[in-house]
C-alpha cells in the first residue's frame, strides 16, 4: 500500500475511550487510504487463508485506494468578473491535499497550463492535514483567463493531469476556473 503509514489499532481519541461515532471500542487506522480502505469500526477479526473484498472492493472500488494528490482554487471563483485596474494584484487562494505524502509545491498558471509559477505555501501543519496556498497574480491586461492549480506531493511526484471520475480510485485532474479581468 504505497504511500501509507503505519497502521495503528486506535481505543482513544484525545486522552478519552474513543467515541462511539468514530468507532468505539477499536479503530483500525491507514493513513493515507480513503475511508473505504480505513475502516472504522472493527466489530470481529477473522483469520484467512486468502484474500477477503470488503463492501466498497466488491463494488468495484480500487484496488489501489491511496489518496491522489490534489489542489484546488478557493479564490476567485469560477466564472468571477474582476474588476480592477491594471497592475494591480488579484489574491488567489486554495489548499491541496495528498494524504500521508504531504504537499511540498503548489503551482499555478493563469495561461492555461501554458506556463507556472510557483505558489506560497502559508500553512502546512502536518502531512496529513490540508496545505493552504496563496499567489498574488499582477494583472497586465484585460480579457478572460482560464486559472489552473495543481501540487506536488511531499515524495515529488506531480499531481496527475488527467482528469478522472472518484470512482474507482478518487478523483484526478488538475482544477481549472475561468475569470473575466475587466478595467
Amino acid at each position: 500500500m504505497g504511500g501509507c503509514g503505519a497502521r495503528r489499532v486506535v481505543y482513544e481519541m484525545n486522552g478519552s475511550p474513543l467515541p462511539v461515532r468514530h468507532g468505539y471500542p477499536v479503530r483500525i487506522i491507514v493513513p493515507g487510504l480513503f475511508g473505504e480502505k480505513n475502516v472504522k469500526w472493527v466489530t470481529r477479526v477473522e483469520l484467512t487463508d486468502h484474500h477477503v473484498k470488503g463492501f466498497y472492493a466488491r463494488q468495484g472500488w480500487g484496488p489501489n485506494f491511496v489518496i491522489p494528490t490534489e489542489a484546488r482554487f478557493d479564490q476567485p471563483s469560477d466564472g468571477q468578473t474582476i474588476h480592477m485596474h491594471m497592475g494591480a494584484t488579484v489574491l488567489q487562494k486554495g489548499i491541496a491535499f495528498a494524504g500521508a505524502r504531504g504537499i511540498s509545491r503548489v503551482e499555478v498558471s493563469f495561461d492555461d497550463a501554458l506556463t507556472w509559477h510557483e505558489a506560497r505555501i502559508d500553512y502546512s501543519g502536518a502531512p496529513m492535514a490540508w496545505v493552504l496556498w496563496t499567489f498574488d497574480w499582477h494583472l497586465t491586461q484585460p480579457g478572460r483567463y482560464t486559472l489552473v492549480v495543481r501540487a506536488t506531493d511531499g515524495t515529488g511526484t506531480l499531481q496527475p493531469p488527467e482528469y478522472r471520475s472518484f470512482a474507482p480510485e478518487g478523483a484526478t485532474g488538475y482544477h481549472r476556473i475561468a475569470v473575466q479581468v475587466e478595467v
